[in-house]
């Protein structure tokens, strides 16, 4: 797990699931509304229930899935992101959409910063 500075985070959300895709998406967007970078943010799944890849698969699934509604809770978070492979900004929730749907999207790609695993 990556060393976490208290002082940036704003929630911090710990989550013992076989799926990350089962997430509550109104809490996921009530913290996306109140944040104003994706670093005050941390969602934190059991290591014992899923691998790192399998917890940004399903927080990939969520985004992509909710990719407009989630566009709109706060835009700005999502506009300081590159499209893939380009030095372009993302522009709107169509973009957020395409980068989450690209099967070349790696999962370090900054979109997945805020998701780590623990024992």
């Amino acid at each position: 797990m990556k060393q976490i500075e208290a002082r940036k985070l704003k929630y911090i959300e710990y989550k013992s699931y076989l799926d990350a895709s089962g997430i509550s998406l109104d809490q996921f967007r009530n913290y996306l509304h109140n944040i104003t970078d994706l670093s005050e943010l941390k969602y934190i799944f059991s290591a014992d229930k899923l691998s790192l890849d399998e917890a940004k698969k399903g927080m990939q699934a969520v985004m992509r899935n909710n990719a407009e509604v989630i566009w709109n809770t706060n835009p700005s978070l999502f506009k300081k992101m590159n499209k893939l492979n380009s030095t372009k900004k993302l522009n709107d929730w169509e973009d957020l959409f395409d980068l989450l749907d690209d099967k070349n999207l790696s999962y370090d790609h900054a979109i997945f910063d805020f998701i780590e695993t623990i024992k």
